[in-house]
C-alpha cells in the first residue's frame, strides 16, 4: 500500500486554475482586411474570443506526457460546453465597463493567463527587413504568471512573465526549460 508524502497531498490539494483565451472566429480562408470590414462580413474584423477556466492537474503522475495527456483531456471536454460561446457573448455585450468587468473579474480569480497565436509558415517582412522572430504580450492583467504562445515558420515561442516579487523567473524559466525537455523525451520513447 503507497502511503502519500505530505508533500505530494499538498500537491494534490492545490487549486490552480489556468485561463484560455479561445478563438471563437470561423474561418473560411485567407480575407483582406478591406473584405472583412464589409458590413455583413462572413469573417468580421477585430477579436473574436472566448475564456475558458481550466483546472491545472496538480496531483503526481508517473510520466510527463501523464500531464499533457490530462491537460489534453480536461480541454476537449471543456471545448464541449457552452462555456466560451457564454464567455464570448458577455464580451461582446454593449458597453465597455461592463464587458471590462466582466472580463477582469475571470481574470482575478485565475492562478494564470495562457494566450496562443498562430503565425504565419512562410517567412514575414516589414518594410522589406526579414522578421526573424516574434512574440506577443498583453498589460495590465491581475496575473502573477503569463504565458504567450506563438508559433512562426514551425517554431513555437512561448514568453512567460512573471509578476516582480511572486515569481524567480530565472527558477521558472529552468523549470519549464526541465519540463519541456522530459515531456520530448518521454514522447520520443513513447514513439519508439
Amino acid at each position: 500500500e503507497h502511503k502519500a508524502a505530505p508533500n505530494e497531498l499538498k500537491m494534490a490539494s492545490l487549486r490552480v486554475t489556468g485561463l484560455v483565451t479561445m478563438n471563437t472566429r470561423t474561418i473560411s480562408g485567407l480575407k483582406s482586411i478591406q473584405e472583412m470590414l464589409k458590413p455583413n462580413s462572413g469573417t468580421p474584423w477585430g477579436n473574436r474570443f472566448g475564456l475558458l477556466q481550466i483546472p491545472i492537474p496538480m496531483a503526481d503522475m508517473e510520466s510527463p506526457l501523464d500531464y499533457v495527456r490530462k491537460a489534453k483531456q480536461i480541454i476537449d471536454r471543456k471545448k464541449l460546453s457552452l462555456e466560451v460561446f457564454l464567455t464570448s457573448r458577455l464580451l461582446g455585450l454593449p458597453g465597455r465597463q461592463a464587458s471590462a468587468a466582466c472580463f477582469y473579474k475571470t481574470l482575478a480569480n485565475t492562478t494564470l493567463a495562457i494566450t496562443n497565436m498562430v503565425g504565419p509558415m512562410e517567412k514575414a517582412a516589414m518594410n522589406r527587413i526579414p522578421v526573424k522572430s516574434f512574440f506577443f504580450s498583453i498589460s495590465g492583467l491581475p496575473q502573477t504568471l503569463l504565458l504567450t504562445i506563438v508559433s512562426y515558420m514551425g517554431n513555437l515561442r512561448i514568453d512567460v512573465i512573471g509578476a516582480k516579487g511572486y515569481v524567480d523567473s530565472e527558477t521558472l524559466a529552468n523549470h519549464f526549460s526541465e519540463c519541456f525537455q522530459e515531456i520530448r523525451d518521454a514522447s520520443d520513447a513513447f514513439r519508439g
